[in-house]
């Protein structure tokens, strides 16, 4: 291989190992900032569960995230400003698409 003059580092060497050394650094410098990051001090929340609701139709008690009650096998309408399925007490329609939604989150 020849040698070239390598910029960056105003050397003359092989580019190839030019570029194995910066890449080698970037990746230190990435393990060490991943390393002193806070994310290993987060809390849990594994555990934490996640609040039910009842079916609009059978009233089966089930997390509001699910959108197929596992006690009466029907599909779920669900909320287009949450995601969640919809409560038949707490339910509301768009004025501008008539998708609907939950009232309580729909007037915020």
């Amino acid at each position: 291989m020849q040698s070239k003059l390598c910029q960056s580092c105003l050397l003359s060497h092989n580019i190839n190992q030019c570029v194995s050394a910066l890449v080698m650094f970037y990746y230190y410098s990435l393990s060490l900032c991943l390393s002193l990051s806070p994310s290993s001090s987060r809390p849990d929340t594994s555990e934490i569960e996640e609040e039910t609701t009842p079916c609009p139709y059978c009233g089966f008690t089930l997390p509001q995230c699910d959108l197929i009650c596992p006690g009466c096998k029907n599909n779920l309408p669900y909320c287009i400003a949450t995601g969640h399925h919809m409560l038949k007490e707490d339910w509301s329609v768009c004025p501008h698409c008539e998708f609907p939604a939950l009232y309580s989150q729909l007037i915020l």
